[in-house]
């Protein structure tokens, strides 16, 4: 059975014209179904968006919960470092005073050099609990006072021998003195150790309020879904028997591309075949016209006035011109029907190449080609010779006539993402418009008179259908005198398969 293009092509009003009923009917299941589900995908995106809201914020309170208790303990473990060092402190120069024994003063010293730290560090860890700054405050100077004495003993039984601190120390200052720091620094720690019992429960309570929201809110998200998959599974013997359809109606239409593609396959050797045959039968006459016109000249020269050798050059010309045009018509459809397959290539080889082809054109016009070195790609290598070879020489043509012209080739950035590079060819010439920049790729579009620069005006369009033979693109920028940089896009990498 057959399917005319006409049923491949109705449409959804003319099948319901067709089927009203069935039509209206699946009509209908559909739209409540889609609407079931895009109700209940909705209830369970926003009970996620609920858990997602709910689950930061409780880790959020952990995180703080945790950074209280983790502080308090620093405070703590801070406060147990103090009243270590100031004992060290302590027995240092209380041993000097009884030995002179300089392993004494080592640990004072040294105790000394850290109480500052201490006492500061203390102060950053509580600089949220004005009581402790309060205490703080009135320890330091304590603590100061206490290393004084220290130093004063030390000084003392350094200069006048053992004994000589002996009334210093029966005042028992330094005792005093150790037992206020002490009773402040277990005000302090007996404050922190309150504030750990807080905080250590505020967390766990934290903990069980964020189990509590998240397993609640993630059964609700389940429900949620399993509504969705009950009314998509419903919905699913509809959706196959419509994708079942399509299929059909896409078989028929790749049977339908497969036979157009083969009729322009055959029309493609067809047009070769006549592109081949018409390119002799072109040009045997032209070279009949050159051949004669030149055998004229060469024997009959004398023969022929002015005006009729005038005729002739003109008729030589016009042949070369017509020769030269049907030459680049077939190099412009040969990129194609007779491209090589890509291959990696050294675009500075083929630089070089193109170069020394153009080497007799370069010195004719005293002009300088500077091949910086340049990437490897995936090319088919005589279009990308030609490709340059067509730049350059058109560099070369359009250069200002009081100057010699210098063309340049650099790779012009690689564009990582898309996995592409930029090729720019870059003169002095006497540039061009840009709001041409179009038309220059087109064929037969000139910008100048066949009487100012030579050409055929093909040569663009030649290097943009190699290009997008490639899958890259050329394109130019320019401002009149001021030369033109032409940069040409191309993949690194293409699919040989």
């Amino acid at each position: 059975m057959t399917v005319s293009e006409r049923e491949l092509t109705a449409s959804p009003h003319q099948l319901n014209a067709a089927f009203p009923t069935r039509a209206n009917d699946r009509v209908a299941t559909r739209s409540w179904a889609e609407r079931a589900i895009t109700i209940g995908i909705a209830l369970a995106f926003t009970t996620i968006g609920a858990i997602a809201i709910v689950s930061y914020r409780a880790i959020d309170r952990l995180v703080n919960d945790a950074a209280s208790v983790a502080r308090t303990r620093d405070v703590l473990q801070a406060s147990y470092e103090l009243r270590a060092t100031l004992t060290q402190a302590q027995s240092g120069y209380r041993g000097y005073a009884a030995t002179i024994n300089e392993r004494f003063s080592q640990p004072f010293a040294t105790a000394v050099e850290q109480v500052d730290e201490q006492v500061a560090r203390l102060h950053r860890l509580t600089a949220d609990n004005p009581a402790q700054q309060h205490r703080l405050d009135t320890l330091k100077p304590l603590a100061a006072s206490l290393l004084a004495f220290g130093r004063e003993v030390m000084q003392t039984t350094k200069a006048r021998g053992l004994g000589a601190a002996a009334e210093s120390l029966a005042t028992a200052r330094g005792l005093t003195l150790m037992d206020e720091i002490s009773a402040l620094l277990a005000e302090l720690n007996a404050d922190e150790d309150s504030l750990l019992a807080v905080r250590t429960a505020a967390s766990q309570a934290s903990r069980q309020q964020t189990m509590v929201a998240f397993f609640g809110l993630t059964i609700l998200a389940l429900v949620m879904l399993g509504i969705v998959a009950f009314v998509t599974t419903r919905d699913i013997g509809q959706r196959k028997r419509t994708e079942a359809a399509l299929r059909r109606g896409r078989d028929q239409l790749e049977i339908r591309v497969a036979e157009r593609t083969a009729e322009l396959a055959r029309s493609n050797v067809e047009l070769e075949q006549f592109a081949a045959a018409a390119s002799h039968d072109l040009q045997e006459p032209l070279r009949k016209i050159q051949t004669f016109g030149e055998r004229l000249l060469a024997r009959h020269a004398d023969a022929l006035v002015p005006e009729a050798r005038d005729y002739v050059d003109r008729m030589r010309n016009a042949a070369g011109r017509m020769q030269a045009m049907i030459n680049a018509l077939l190099t412009f459809s040969r990129i194609t029907t007779k491209a090589q397959a890509f291959e990696s290539i050294d675009l500075t080889v083929a630089a070089r190449e193109a170069v020394a082809d153009l080497e007799t054109r370069i010195e004719q016009a005293h002009g300088r080609v500077e091949v910086a070195p340049l990437p490897h790609v995936d090319a088919d290598p005589t279009q990308m010779r030609l490709l340059l070879m067509n730049l350059i020489g058109n560099a070369l043509k359009f250069h200002r006539p009081d100057t010699p012209p210098v063309v340049r080739l650099c790779a012009n950035g690689a564009l990582a993402d898309s996995g592409t590079i930029a090729i720019a060819v870059a003169d002095n010439g006497i540039g061009f418009d840009e709001r041409y920049s179009d038309r220059i790729f087109t064929m037969f579009q000139r910008l100048h008179g066949r009487g100012e620069y030579e050409g055929t005006g093909i040569g663009l369009a030649i290097c943009a259908k190699i290009a997008k033979r490639h899958g890259g693109t050329i394109t130019a920028r320019s401002a009149p005198g001021e030369g033109a940089t032409f940069i040409i896009t191309l993949p690194v990498h293409q699919d040989r398969s």
